[in-house]
């Protein structure tokens, strides 16, 4: 039986439109971040492995996703007083603290290096962990936070994010017997 050329055409010629969308959407993303950056930020954007995808298409594959494979195993929980940044400094000094965050917005998305200053948001869509903290050179507080989307994010899988702040930016979770 004979296969319909146009049917190959048809496919070639759906792989080419979206050669040209992604090919589109990159651009777009390399002028976001290219006039960021030129904002004098304490933080810089890059390309990386979501430098193709759109903000929408990158929120509803990424943010808020549910990972098929586990990592650790936890045997339970404890909370974190909310809005208490001396408790969670204290807890995260012993161990990582799961957070919620909101993650959406290109910044997030293309975070590349510095401390993370962006704004607040009660939509919190990401889970993460905090691991650490310290100060930066100019003196900014930050938490060390664990993203789970690889190396190839932000600081090797990490991002500096601004602590010390009056708006309530996470809502956590001690995790107990993690290991």
């Amino acid at each position: 039986m004979r296969r319909d050329p146009t049917q190959r055409h048809h496919a070639v010629a759906r792989e080419h439109q979206e050669k040209q969308k992604r090919f589109s959407v990159f651009k777009e993303n390399a002028k976001f971040i290219h006039e960021f950056n030129k904002q004098g930020k304490p933080y810089k954007l890059a390309l990386n492995k979501f430098g193709d995808l759109t903000k929408e298409e990158f929120e509803s594959g990424y943010v808020g996703s549910r990972i098929k494979s586990s990592v650790v195993v936890i045997d339970g929980h404890e909370d974190v007083p909310e809005n208490n940044e001396l408790a969670l400094l204290k807890t995260v000094a012993n161990q990582p603290v799961s957070v919620a965050i909101e993650a959406s917005g290109q910044p997030f998305q293309f975070y590349s290096q510095g401390v993370f200053t962006g704004n607040c948001s009660t939509e919190l869509s990401h889970g993460v962990a905090i691991v650490g903290y310290g100060k930066d050179k100019d003196n900014t507080k930050y938490w060390i936070v664990k993203n789970s989307w690889g190396p190839d994010w932000g600081e090797q899988g990490y991002i500096r994010m601004q602590r010390d702040v009056k708006a309530k930016c996470y809502n956590s979770s001690l995790i107990l017997n993690q290991y």
